[in-house]
């Protein structure tokens, strides 16, 4: 009797902490087939085989950086509620409550009038996101999205970086360093 009560209470506990590790998903489920709801699931390996193609087809560098980290995308959920929104303020603010109780953490957080912006994300300690939900509410429409991954902060660091080389404070800086290199290989060059 005794190993059936201590098996029960073990099956409840991971059952609570399975739901609890999981805010995102819970909250996609309940809201998706809300009327006037619609929303979208995209299997992670569907990004990562659809990127990989285009990675091989596409010749723009730009481009071939950003597929690179797409590969490292996994499976994402969409709700989108245009003209009017059918998700309860209430069910919102739980979302955002056990999604920060769970180790989500605000990335941005914005508020104005009647508009909420909230991007969270859960980093895990090897410094990989492991989920990112992006969601904005109104009166009227309503976006949620979800997606896990394995980007690394580094990752996100070699993307921004790629793509501001484009600036020409970058270019000059660059430059500059360039100059001072060239200076300290000069004197270390002995001379005959």
């Amino acid at each position: 009797m005794k190993i059936l009560l201590f098996s029960i209470a073990i099956t409840l506990l991971s059952c609570s902490l399975v739901h609890a590790q999981q805010p995102a998903t819970e909250f996609y489920r309940q809201n998706k087939h809300l009327k006037g709801v619609r929303n979208v699931k995209i299997p992670g390996w569907l990004v990562w085989f659809g990127s990989g193609i285009a990675y091989d087809m596409i010749k723009d560098e730009d481009a071939k950086v950003a597929l690179k980290l797409a590969r490292k995308v996994g499976k994402m959920r969409f709700m989108i509620a245009e003209e009017e929104n059918p998700i309860p303020t209430a069910s919102v603010s739980n979302f955002v409550s056990e999604s920060r109780r769970s180790g989500y953490s605000d990335l941005i957080y914005i508020r104005d009038e009647g508009t909420t912006v909230n991007i969270m994300g859960k980093i895990k300690k090897n410094d990989k996101f492991r989920d990112l939900v992006i969601m904005v509410s109104e009166e009227d429409e309503f976006v949620f999205f979800h997606m896990k991954s394995n980007i690394r902060m580094k990752d996100l660091s070699d993307l921004l970086n790629h793509f501001m080389t484009d600036f020409p404070i970058n270019d000059q800086t660059r430059e500059k360093k360039r100059a001072e290199k060239q200076k300290r290989k000069n004197k270390n060059i002995p001379r005959a």
